[in-house]
């Protein structure tokens, strides 16, 4: 393939030859060979193709089959009934699946609610917040649930069952069953924004998962390179599956997941949870500044801590470049409400390390982000260990990462996205700590986002969009001084997957072609990221999307 009249970033027209799978040529004087295909790119931008550095593909694949139940689709009660009586008829004697629920829409919602609404099949929503469920009676009586029923986590009130379901995926998942979500429509909408490559971030991600992702890919389902984080079982994925890894098999058990039930589900990014939650230590509902008690002690601990050893494999080898699913880190995930002893968090990450991986540690409230921080200091933190979120950063922490060499993985689209929620609960100086961007460039930390999806919108162009402006959907302007320039924020999604936030990716020859090429000029994409659209998407040099 010759891709012609392209803009290459320096405003003159150029060309690439595509061959092989890779970037056989560039310069102004090329020319079709007989036989060659060509790509006229109008004069629009070509870049290499985008990685989302964090998103949970099992649960962006159900949620495209799954009625929206929150905003921005529905602001109000009634809009929610229309919508949940349409989706009922036109599946009749189906289970109707709703995710995205916020209590700004008809409050706290529960089985009585949904029936009035819709009695004929079985319904269960999702709160935003990925912790809690709320059933209909039909969904009870198909789970074979009663109210004589007592060995059931479902909450019940005056000793009648609510329907709402708090924390009990596995409990849901072993009565409802549920086939493995087809990826074909996740990876269309990905290809379609310049995506060639994603790294999940499902925190139960197993053999089984590393399977279900590498049959998709097999049968041209899925067309996306996949970095797969997950347990430490995914070790034994690589021997098994023949994915690039130089670990041996780190014993753990892996949850049995359904992936119906947003096994990858990532609840502490939501700004407002259900009233189950903890406001004093989850984001959404707070973003506690403060640390848990005994926390400065852990981290002195730490520091006294001694280091590992000087013969550790460190973080996994790059695959080869043809390699279209890899292990990535172990992802070890954090709450507050229930940190784990300081040691144990020290020796999962030196056991993971050993094995030849590296850690993706989710943090969201500060409280975590410093438990981490500290932790990564004590066992000497290796390359291509990194940050979840980072979802509110003091200028202490911000010292405590540059200092660590980690990448941080953040969503400046929550910024758009959940901003105007943000901003009734914090101050204005906790507001400029929010996903900020400019302070960690600044502080020398390797940084790159992800969209999170399903739990935020699977748009790059949007999140660089919020990186640049910092406007809530309110038009409120949260961190203003956080703001990159276009460059820096189009550099989010460019980094190399293994060590996001560092090694941008070039469009020299002999490197892979994985590239987008857009409507328009490097200058107008610069001037209006979120207006971006992709007319061609290639990978490996075989499009997968075009317009």
């Amino acid at each position: 393939m010759l891709i012609v009249r392209a803009d290459l970033g320096d405003a003159t027209p150029s060309a690439m030859r595509i061959a092989e799978g890779r970037i056989a040529a560039v310069g102004a004087r090329l020319v079709p060979r007989a036989g060659e295909e060509v790509f006229d790119a109008r004069g629009g931008a070509v870049l290499p193709g985008l990685h989302d550095h964090h998103i949970h593909l099992l649960a962006l694949a159900a949620a495209l089959d799954s009625l929206r139940c929150g905003p921005p689709q529905h602001h109000d009660a009634e809009s929610l009934r229309a919508a949940l009586r349409r989706a009922a008829a036109a599946r009749p004697g189906a289970w109707l699946r709703g995710i995205g629920y916020h209590e700004s829409v008809a409050g706290d919602i529960d089985r009585d609610w949904i029936d009035a609404v819709v009695d004929c099949v079985p319904v269960r929503i999702q709160h935003r917040s990925g912790r809690l469920w709320i059933l209909n009676s039909r969904a009870l009586a198909a789970l074979g649930v009663g109210e004589g029923t007592h060995d059931t986590p479902l909450q019940r009130r005056a000793g009648r069952l609510t329907g709402r379901l708090y924390d009990a995926d596995a409990w849901l998942r072993a009565r409802i069953g549920g086939q493995w979500p087809d990826l074909r429509r996740a990876s269309d909408a990905l290809a379609r924004r310049g995506v060639t490559g994603v790294s999940d971030a499902g925190v139960d991600n197993g053999p089984r998962e590393h399977a279900h992702v590498a049959a998709q890919q097999a049968c041209g389902r899925l067309q996306l390179d996949v970095l797969m984080m997950g347990s430490a079982a995914l070790s034994a994925a690589h021997a098994a599956g023949g994915s690039q890894t130089r670990s041996p098999t780190v014993s753990q058990t892996d949850p049995q997941t359904d992936p119906q039930t947003d096994p990858q589900t990532d609840p502490q990014t939501d700004p407002q949870t259900d009233s189950q939650t903890d406001s004093q230590t989850d984001p959404q509902t707070g973003l506690r500044v403060g640390l848990p008690r005994g926390l400065q002690a852990a981290g002195q601990a730490a520091a006294r801590a001694d280091p590992p050893g000087a013969g550790g494999a460190g973080a996994a080898a790059p695959a080869p470049a043809r390699a279209r699913l890899r292990v990535g880190p172990t992802k070890l995930y954090l709450r507050e409400i229930a940190l784990p002893a300081f040691d144990a968090l020290c020796a999962e990450i030196r056991c993971s390390h050993a094995s030849g991986r590296a850690v993706a540690i989710h943090c969201v409230t500060l409280a975590e982000l410093v438990f981490a921080a500290e932790a990564l200091r004590a066992v000497a933190a290796r390359p291509g260990d990194r940050i979840e979120h980072a979802s509110l950063c003091t200028p202490q922490a911000l010292g405590l990462l540059g200092a660590l060499g980690v990448s941080v993985v953040t969503q400046p689209h929550f910024v758009f996205e959940r901003g105007d929620a943000y901003l009734a609960e914090l101050s204005a100086e906790e507001a400029g700590w929010l996903y900020r961007g400019r302070s960690f460039l600044a502080a020398g930390v390797a940084l790159a986002a992800g969209s999170d999806a399903p739990y935020g919108e699977a748009d790059p162009w949007r999140a660089m969009a919020a990186a640049v402006r910092r406007e809530t959907r309110g038009g409120a302007r949260i961190g203003a001084a956080e703001a990159l320039s276009p460059q820096e924020a189009l550099r989010l999604f460019l980094g190399d997957p293994w060590r996001p936030g560092t090694g941008t990716r070039t469009l020299a020859a002999g490197r892979r072609a994985d590239l987008c090429v857009l409507d328009r000029p490097w200058a107008a994409m610069l001037a209006d990221l979120a207006a971006v659209q992709v007319r061609l998407t290639l990978r490996g040099g075989e499009p997968i999307w075009t317009s």
